[in-house]
């Protein structure tokens, strides 16, 4: 899974071939984002916080 965009930026959240897509989307603004070098957070995992866009 990856994230197209920083913080603040916008982006695409893009899954691999284990997610189906169901034809849904919504537009949202990345807040924060924390990867694996914080303590707690698995290696290969971020955490990220999302705004909904109207």
């Amino acid at each position: 899974m990856g994230l197209s965009g920083g913080a603040g930026t916008g982006g695409a959240l893009q899954g691999g071939p284990q997610i189906k897509y169901f034809g849904r989307e919504v537009k949202a603004k990345v807040i924060y984002l924390l990867d694996d070098r914080f303590i707690g957070i698995q290696p290969g995992y971020v955490v990220m916080g999302i705004e909904l866009e109207n």
